[in-house]
């Protein structure tokens, strides 16, 4: 697994943030659910790059899978999305996992976790939240706290 040297400098870029915003302007006029689920996503799509910048690289599978993606929201949720590697092995190498032989002999060694999505989120996480602010959030006089989950909304 290659390993990463030294600090990565991740930007939100204005060509991002102007993207995005172009893909907003579809959605004006629209209701105001809609247009915050299209929000979150453009504000998930921010953190595609960053993210695949701090992805390890082994073969690029893993990679290549990082997408952002709608989810279905819960009872009191209006808008919801998750940015993140989709590969099936990714679990194993955020958290680190049991090194086991060909023939399922267990070496007693583990790998060493790379939590490189918390670590990309943490360095852009912010300036996803501010994107969701500044395009949609605001209009109602709607809030996102640090998690990114909406207060002072009422669907009635």
């Amino acid at each position: 697994m290659a390993r990463r040297i030294g600090p990565i400098a991740i930007v939100v870029d204005e060509k991002s943030i102007a993207r995005a915003d172009k893909r907003l302007e579809r959605y004006q006029g629209r209701y105001l659910h809609e247009r915050a689920k299209k929000a979150y996503l453009e504000g998930a799509r921010l953190g595609v790059r960053p993210i695949r910048a701090w992805t390890p690289v082994k073969s690029g599978n893993l990679r290549r899978s990082v997408k952002a993606q709608n989810v279905r929201t819960r009872a009191g949720e209006m808008a919801a999305a998750t940015v993140g590697p989709r590969a099936p092995h990714r679990h194993l190498i955020t958290r680190g996992h049991r090194i086991v032989t060909p023939g399922k002999r267990d070496t007693g060694r583990r790998t060493t976790p790379n939590p490189f999505v918390d670590e990309a989120f943490n360095a852009y996480g912010q300036a996803a939240l501010d994107f969701i602010n500044a395009r949609v959030l605001d209009i109602g006089g709607l809030t996102t706290n640090t998690t990114g989950t909406l207060s002072g909304y009422s669907p009635l």
